[in-house]
This record gives C-alpha cells, structure tokens and sequence, in this order.
C-alpha cells in the first residue's frame, strides 16, 4: 500500500484482524481512512483499478469516528494501529473519547455484543453448522472468543483473576487462529468440510 502515491495522505488506520495481528490468508483488509478526501478518493480508485479488494470507511465526523458506525466498529477503534505519527495522534484522542463515555456506554456495548450473538447463535443452529462448524462465526468461534476478551477489558472487576481469563483466551484463540490458517492455505474458507 505504501508503493501508492496517495498513501501519505490517506490517514489509513489498520482495522480488525490486520490490526490485532490474525490477519490469516483469506482475511479482509479494513481500512479506516481519515485523510484527505480527495487523496482518499484516488487511493481508492486507483486500488480498485488494480483489482486489489479493500474494505474501507470514511468517518462521517472528523470530530467524532463513531458517528454512523455499528458497537463492532467502534470496538475496532480502541484497537486500531495508525500508520503515520499525526493519524496516530488522531486516533488517541478517539480511542480517549471512546473510554471517556464510560460505563453505560460500555454496557450498551455489551449489550449489541449479545444481540449480535444470538442473531449469530440463530443463524448457525443447524445440523449442518454441527456437522460443519464455522471457526469464526459459529457457537464458540472466534468471534464469541473476540468478544470475550471485550468483556473482559470492558468489565476487569467482574473477573476473580482477570489476567488468567485473559491467558486462557489468548491459548484458544491463537489454537483458531492456527486452525484458521491452516485451512485458508488448504483451499477452504471458514467452514470445517467433512
């Protein structure tokens, strides 16, 4: 992405798994982009030409980069990794904006994780999904591993030991994310076949 001209003034922001570095074989590359509208415009546009499949959003309000975006993206936020010293400044004060709305915001958060879990959980209890779990969206996948590990950061004093919940969740997910890997390399999406 750096051999682009516009790179420099695009003010990408690193998202999901690029960002806590699980990027497997098969991952989306997300982008926030927080640049100049005009350089972001031919970033995009030149990327697309060249057939390189990106997913990226724009933030709404400069001021505020949860406006418009869903509880998952605003957790993306707090985990972002900027590329340039100024977007990283930018994101700090976001990520301290974030924090600062404090625990209301962070149960209101809490619950859209376990709205989204059980629309998640509905859409794969099937004997098919059984048979053939899905590793990142299906019932204790990654994403209920990802969003354990928010709880836990979210709520530190709900936890008897906190840093040992966290340990134990850090062996499980690299163990997916291993598994994950394996199967990209193998031709396979997400889905565990036969």
């Amino acid at each position: 992405l750096k051999t682009y001209e516009q790179w420099e003034k695009v003010g990408a922001v690193v998202l999901g798994s690029w960002s806590r570095l699980e990027l497997c074989p098969k991952s989306d590359v997300d982008l926030l982009l927080t640049g100049e509208p005009k350089a972001v415009k031919e970033f995009v546009q030149k990327l697309n030409e060249e057939g390189i499949k990106l997913r990226y959003r724009i933030p709404e309000d400069q001021n505020d980069w949860t406006v418009g975006v869903e509880p998952f993206d605003i957790l993306a936020i707090l985990r972002g990794v900027a590329f340039d010293e100024a977007t990283r400044k930018q994101l700090k004060v976001q990520q301290n904006k974030i924090h600062e709305r404090g625990d209301s915001f962070s149960e209101s958060l809490m619950a859209a994780m376990q709205t989204e879990r059980e629309d998640r959980n509905n859409r794969y209890d099937s004997i098919s999904s059984y048979l053939e779990p899905n590793i990142k969206y299906g019932p204790g996948g990654l994403r209920d591993l990802m969003q354990a590990f928010i709880m836990v950061e979210l709520f530190p004093e709900k936890y008897l030991d906190a840093e040992q919940t966290l340990e134990a969740l850090e062996k499980y997910k690299w163990f997916f994310i291993a598994l994950r890997h394996k199967m990209h390399l193998s031709g396979l999406g997400d889905v565990f076949i036969a």
